[in-house]
């Protein structure tokens, strides 16, 4: 069994990321552990690990930053100029 911050160095994500995965129950088989020394923690298959599948890096498809990167390599030099006030 693994903790959350284990999970996440072995799956080669970050933490946080691990955190949300929990909490909408993408991770089988990982359950909420009460404990009076630790208080609450996640413990995790080690099997689970096989079920992790990580994204390529880069903005979200349809995300702001991926129009905006869409938008700018459209638009042409005499485009530009024109709307900064340019006589090109």
């Amino acid at each position: 069994m693994l903790t959350a911050r284990q999970f996440a160095k072995r799956a080669g994500v970050a933490y946080p990321t691990v955190i949300k995965w929990l909490k909408e129950n993408l991770i089988p088989g990982a359950e909420m552990k009460k404990s009076v020394q630790f208080g609450n923690y996640w413990d995790i298959p080690a099997t689970s690990l096989k079920s992790v599948t990580k994204r390529k890096p880069g903005p979200k498809k349809g995300s702001k930053r991926m129009k905006a990167a869409a938008g700018a390599s459209t638009k042409t030099k005499r485009g530009a100029a024109k709307k900064r006030g340019g006589t090109k």
